[in-house]
């Protein structure tokens, strides 16, 4: 843009940059140009300007030396031909103009020719610009420019002045925003003349013969080479359309097996517990969600129907493993695993023994409990795994028929800290500061002191 700007270089006089524009041949450029009509300022892009040369062998054409473009986009194959002056280039120094600024926040007052005529002695918000009488138009803003019937100063700017905002060229594109100001200021009526803007030029379409019409296809076959291209046939279409479909048929299917595949892959804990994640890792005190317990990636992976199987499970073959705290497997309650799915993991009150990680929670106590509880474990499972969707009213009836019980003798106790250990291993994991120190008290417990408190608890009480 600055070798059209003439306050950055001077040297390049109007009659250098119309011979350089001709000069192009099918090099794409396109310039702004402002023309009147029917009264009204009208702006156009007009492109691919080209001088017609005479013929060598000395045949005159009305064409000669004359300088031509296409104005607007292409219409079938074919572009309005316009005549352009030759002092399209004219210079046309310390001309009054609005700001930018003041221009942009009174687009509303942009009559049919334009604003009013500044006053100096009145306005403030201007300053003398040098600019010539079309501008340059980077190639990434003709498309905003193509309809061939032009634009009004405000459907320019409008246009314009967002689309260099977006793309971060105000600056360069300072000549264009220069002129654009001219393009927007009315000048006084002179001699009879209507009032328009200094940049106006004379537009006219020629009344073209066989050679212009040759000379112009000439140099748009140069800058299109498939306008030349024969139309494409019925049964080519058609082959096109079936392999675009083909095409399309076959990227579906590529997605949907990927899609597949992924589904397959196991999740991370992190995939079901989205927003918890954070909350589990720090009560299970891990840096990664792949060292959380076996048992929070098996839930990760399953339906809400297998979420029970896969504790009894896990919790068996803890119970028959290397690291075990005893050979008892507790039955698992519903509320147990409600209360671990939503990290409950204390209960709020010191007194509730039905909530959170605690060794009541898995409590067996009598055969009758026991019985009590692995039936309605049992119905749990059943109504999980059926076809009936499991309701909230279906849990609350399923809690309210819990039973929980305190061990009244010591084996009842020993039993029921070597499960709530069992517990602990499949949910916290064994490395778990809790679960070791939990070991801790399990080993002193059953080599230390157990005959002690055996005694106490059996002997004594029932001396009481």
């Amino acid at each position: 843009m600055e070798r059209v700007d003439p306050d950055v270089n001077t040297v390049v006089t109007p009659l250098l940059l119309q011979e350089q524009a001709v000069s192009s041949g099918a090099v794409p450029q396109a310039y702004l140009c402002c023309a009147l009509r029917q009264n009204q300022t009208r702006i156009y892009c007009v492109h691919l300007p080209s001088k017609y040369t005479s013929a060598l062998d000395g045949t005159v054409s009305p064409w000669d030396g004359l300088t031509f473009a296409f104005l607007g986009d292409l219409i079938q194959g074919v572009a309005t031909t316009v005549q352009l002056p030759t002092t399209m280039f004219h210079f046309l120094p310390n001309t009054r103009a609005k700001m930018v600024e003041y221009i942009i926040t009174h687009l509303d007052e942009l009559g049919p020719l334009g604003l009013p005529e500044i006053d100096p002695n009145v306005d403030d918000v201007f300053d003398m610009v040098n600019t010539h009488s079309m501008i340059y138009l980077p190639a990434r803003y003709v498309s905003l420019f193509l309809d061939s019937g032009g634009y009004t100063v405000r459907q320019v700017w409008d246009k314009l002045y967002p689309a260099l905002v977006e793309a971060n060229e105000l600056q360069i594109c300072l000549p264009l925003l220069k002129w654009m100001r001219v393009a927007s200021m009315r000048t006084v009526a002179v001699d009879g003349t209507p009032p328009a803007p200094a940049v106006t030029i004379s537009l006219s379409v020629p009344m073209a013969d066989a050679v212009l019409i040759s000379h112009q296809m000439s140099l748009l076959n140069q800058a299109l080479p498939d306008l030349k291209k024969p139309p494409q046939t019925l049964e080519l279409a058609i082959s096109q359309m079936a392999a675009a479909v083909t095409q399309n048929t076959n990227d579906n299917r590529i997605a949907r097996d990927e899609r597949d595949l992924r589904e397959q892959e196991p999740k991370l804990p992190s995939q079901k517990f989205k927003n918890t994640i954070g909350i589990l890792l720090n009560y299970l005190v891990v840096a990664d969600e792949a060292d959380l317990p076996e048992i929070w990636h098996q839930w990760a992976n399953c339906t809400k129907r297998q979420e029970l199987q896969i504790v009894n499970k896990l919790l068996y073959a803890f119970s028959c493993g290397a690291t075990k705290f005893s050979t008892d497997t507790p039955v698992v309650s519903p509320k147990l695993i409600q209360d671990l799915l939503s990290f409950t993991f204390v209960a709020e009150a010191t007194d509730d023994i039905k909530t959170g990680i605690q060794p009541f929670t898995i409590v067996d106590g009598t055969a009758e409990h026991c019985r009590a509880n692995l039936e309605l474990s049992q119905m749990y499972s059943f109504l999980a795994s059926g076809e009936t969707a499991l309701q909230f009213a279906d849990l609350e009836l399923l809690k309210s028929k819990e039973t929980m019980s305190i061990p009244l003798t010591y084996f009842e106790l020993e039993r029921n800290l070597g499960m709530f250990g069992n517990f602990l291993g499949v949910v916290l994991g064994v490395n778990h500061p809790i679960t070791t120190s939990y070991r801790e008290f399990w080993d002193l417990l059953t080599q230390t002191y157990r005959s002690d408190i055996q005694q106490i608890i059996d002997i004594k009480n029932n001396n009481i």
